[in-house]
């Protein structure tokens, strides 16, 4: 299938024509490397979910890091007893769609985790079976 414009979402490199998004914020790259924390701040529609889903690609292709891109939008609640284990389960499932399995993280092991250190929990146990650092977008 011939590539296209695509206007309506993330574009994927292999079906719709793009700009490297790399390319345009090199600076990101350096900013990963020094392990900073960084804010993409622009309009609706200007690529910045696209920039997340290639440079994650990217980072984990090239074997230095373990890196997803994962949305919490639909986490709106205010309750943040029940959000924060859906968040972690959430982010456990983005992980085996979009890394090689040596790179999944286990079963959160969270029962006798806090709201307050669920995140932290299942961030750690993760980064300890890795051998290279992650990277969440």
């Amino acid at each position: 299938m011939p590539r296209v414009f695509n206007t309506a979402g993330p574009c994927l490199a292999e079906k719709h024509y793009m700009i490297s998004p790399t390319r345009r914020l090199s600076q990101v790259r350096s900013l990963i490397d020094g392990e900073h924390y960084f804010v993409i701040h622009a309009p609706r529609q200007t690529g910045k979910t696209t920039l997340l889903r290639n440079l994650s690609r990217e980072l984990t292709t090239e074997g230095q890091y373990a890196a997803v891109t994962v949305s919490l939008e639909s986490f709106v609640q205010d309750d943040i007893d029940r959000s924060l284990p859906r968040i972690v389960e959430h982010l456990r499932m983005v992980a085996t769609q979009q890394l090689p399995e040596t790179l999944w993280p286990s079963i959160p092991e969270l029962i006798s985790s806090t709201s307050e250190t669920t995140l932290f929990t299942f961030l750690y146990q993760w980064t300890q079976r890795l051998d290279c650092p992650l990277v969440v977008f």
